[in-house]
């Protein structure tokens, strides 16, 4: 997942948001992409 958004000319594939989705619950993921956005921001 961080791999796919880390890469902006990418999306994120249908698959691997399912499989965070079904880890995760879909409020949480939204957490963990906005720290993963965070993230890059810091590391441009």
């Amino acid at each position: 997942m961080t791999e796919e958004v880390t890469f902006t000319n990418k999306h994120v594939a249908e698959a691997t948001y399912q499989q965070a989705v079904a880890a995760l619950s879909e409020q949480y993921l939204a957490q963990v992409l906005m720290a993963i956005v965070a993230i890059n921001a810091w590391t441009a």
